[in-house]
Parts: structure tokens; sequence; C-alpha cells
């Protein structure tokens, strides 16, 4: 992948890749008493993936094709805007099953003391609303190839 801007089209699915990525990650929480600093974590990798799609209501596996090497992941930030299932790999079997609810982002950075949470190299992922209305699902995966 060595042009920049490569889109990955299924459908109306599409997954952009850059090249030459930061990531810069800050977070902050309120109810401290004395406040709390907000904490910045950056991660820079050599491919950002960028996902933004949406997924009609009433929607079952909607397929994305896509190559993730989860070795490779320096940082990742997926949210949605509503309830989305997303399955990996497989949606008969999947390897990983990951549950979305509206604008709660899931968010991991090389350096954090959990895991990865994509566990699993990725060559597929099924998106299923079971909703009423079209969730959008964004995402950015910066990786180091």
């Amino acid at each position: 992948m060595s042009a920049l801007g490569i889109a990955l089209l299924v459908g109306l699915v599409v997954a952009v890749v850059v090249r030459g990525v930061t990531h810069t990650l800050t977070f902050s929480a309120g109810g401290f008493s004395d406040g709390m600093t907000p904490i910045t974590v950056s991660t820079t990798g050599s491919l950002g993936l960028e996902i933004d799609e949406d997924v009609a209501a009433s929607t079952t596996d909607q397929l994305l094709t896509i190559a993730i090497d989860v070795s490779e992941i320096e940082s990742l930030i997926i949210f949605t805007d509503g309830a989305l299932t997303v399955e990996t790999n497989s949606s008969s079997a999947p390897a990983q099953t990951l549950t979305f609810a509206a604008d709660k982002p899931l968010v991991w950075a090389s350096g954090m003391p959990s895991s990865c949470p994509l566990t699993t190299d990725v060559t597929a992922l099924y998106f299923t609303n079971a909703g009423g209305s079209s969730v959008n699902i964004r995402g950015i995966i910066n990786l180091s190839i």
C-alpha cells in the first residue's frame, strides 16, 4: 500500500488509508475536588486506516473487507452514533464480537495498561444494526508497518 489515499470499496462501505499518522488522544474527567489535569497520549504510525460508514436500519452483516494486523496497531478509536454490533472475520463464527452503544467509543493506545481490544488479525468487519434508524460508525486505526 504505497499510494496516499488508497480506498477500499465494498458496496457503499469505504475505508481510506493515509500515510504518516500521529494520533493524539486527550483524556479528562470531572468530579475531582481539586480538578484533573488532562492526560494526553500520542502515537505515531506509518499508516492510518479511517472508517466512516452508514449502516441502514435493520441491516444484518454489512461487509467491509479490510486488512488489520493487530501486531501493527499503535492506537485506535472507534465510535458509533447508535447501537451497532461489529463482528470480525466471519458473520457466522466471528473471531470477536464488539457491541457499541451510541457515543461510547472504543479507545486504545500502545503503552496503556490494557491489551489491544482487537485480539485477532482482521480480514473483514460485519456491521449489524437492529434499530429503526441509520447508524454511523467512524474509526481511526493507527498502524506501524
